[in-house]
């Protein structure tokens, strides 16, 4: 499992209910279908009950909605919802972009976000056990499935056929097995309750602000490249993990075994770890987590902390003449790009 900012539990919970139902076949990272082997055993073993559960009665999942604050990774988790269940690359579209003013464009729209999997469906002769996932993302899905209104404005109308066209292939006579639609939004109230019955969006996920440690996971995605490359100072990488740093400290160790010397030479020795240790522990500076310093911000306030701080140590190099090679951040650059982010 990849880190995702603290959200595995809510991919967890939905690739459970994906597959209850449903059997898929999965898809190799180039997008073709993969052949009974050791490499798709695991996801086949979560598949084995699906044509018996089937057979009493339970459908497969078609729908689920993301909801929460913005910038708290819903794209990001959508992504990797895909990934999981080894499904084709994701359509992503905004919700406003289906409501074209031309007639009848919307409906051209929206029938291209399903072409592909009713193309690959009827060449699996309606057998959906033998067709790939296919998964359509639509975000500020409350633009189009807002609560009606009263109105009868070309507008609403445009957005009435855009709910209708899409609805049916969730639970409608036009309806397809090898579909996930994956709402998005950041005003959950405001939606249609119609989109939120079972059979249509009824697997329903919040995705909140992450805490403190779905903050360190978002830092580590976001400096982990930097920091491979060795672009953070030790202390940041520190204050990162939330650990106290450590400077060097002047510290050598007899090499005598203790079966050496006398007892008069083992007391130099503890004496020797002693003061070791002490010099240790007086360069132990106070921690400071970045994680702890960040909160109430979300996924997209750390990317841009990120950002922030590579901008601040390329100004520095800039002013030193020290050039780009020797670009590194500091701590001190994350605690000014957190103020920043702040403002």
């Amino acid at each position: 499992k990849e880190d995702v900012g603290g959200l595995q539990p809510q991919i967890d919970a939905i690739v459970r209910r994906v597959l209850d139902g449903r059997v898929i076949r999965p898809v190799s990272e180039d997008d073709g279908l993969l052949e009974e082997d050791e490499t798709t055993t695991a996801l086949n073993v979560a598949t084995l009950e699906a044509r018996e559960l089937a057979i009493l009665g339970l459908t497969p999942v078609r729908g689920l909605l993301l909801y929460g604050p913005p910038g708290t990774g819903k794209t990001l988790l959508a992504r990797q919802i895909a990934k999981a269940l080894r499904a084709r690359a994701p359509k992503i579209v905004s919700a406003p972009e289906l409501l074209d003013r031309w007639v009848g464009g919307s409906e051209k729209l929206v029938r291209g976000l399903f072409s592909g999997a009713e193309a690959e469906l009827a060449a699996c002769n309606g057998d959906s056990t033998k067709s790939a996932l296919h998964v359509v993302v639509i975000d500020e899905i409350d633009a189009v499935f807002r609560r009606r209104s009263s109105g009868e404005d070309s507008g609403e109308q445009t957005r009435a056929s855009v709910v209708n066209q899409i609805l049916s292939k969730l639970d409608g006579v036009h309806s397809i097995d090898n579909i996930l639609l994956i709402g998005m939004t950041n005003r959950r109230e405001l939606l249609d309750s119609a989109l939120l019955r079972p059979g249509r969006l009824e697997v329903q996920i919040e995705v909140p602000m992450p805490d403190k440690e779905g903050r360190r996971e978002i830092l580590n995605i976001h400096f982990g490249t930097l920091r491979e490359r060795g672009r953070l100072s030790k202390q940041l990488c520190y204050a990162i993990d939330g650990l106290p740093y450590i400077s060097k400290f002047d510290f050598e160790a007899k090499s005598e075994s203790e079966t050496d010397g006398d007892e008069a030479t083992k007391e130099r020795k503890r004496d020797t770890l002693k003061r070791g240790l002490t010099k240790l522990f007086n360069k132990v500076r106070p921690c400071y987590d970045v994680a702890a310093e960040t909160d109430g911000f979300s996924g997209a306030d750390i990317a841009g902390l990120v950002r922030s701080a590579g901008s601040l140590a390329l100004s520095r190099a800039r002013r030193d003449g020290s050039g780009v090679d020797d670009i590194l951040i500091t701590l001190e650059d994350a605690k000014h790009a957190i103020e920043e982010v702040k403002k």
